[in-house]
């Protein structure tokens, strides 16, 4: 199955030219995640780029959903659902 991939801010750097992913059917958000250049640190916190999957400071959308209002990392993705990551910016 095929996932369309957007990144904003930093994560657009991070993610490069990667504008979609090849996944097998039943594939979670997790799974994207490390097929994406993700990795597991030490403590078992996924790592995007700079950013710990976890943390608030990176939305993850599912088709204008937040992953947290369904079913977070353990979401089951289809073919053409398109995934973006959003950094959350702080400032003042």
């Amino acid at each position: 199955m095929n996932v369309k991939v957007k990144g904003f801010g930093d994560m657009q750097r991070f993610l490069k030219e990667k504008t979609s992913a090849e996944l097998k059917n039943g594939a979670k958000v997790s799974d994207l995640l490390l097929f994406l250049g993700g990795r597991v640190g030490v403590s078992g916190v996924i790592l995007l780029g700079s950013f710990r999957a976890e943390d608030s400071s990176l939305v993850i959308i599912l088709n204008g959903r937040n992953i947290h209002a369904i079913q977070g990392y353990e979401t089951v993705l289809k073919d053409g659902d398109l995934v973006s990551f959003v950094p959350v910016l702080v400032g003042g």
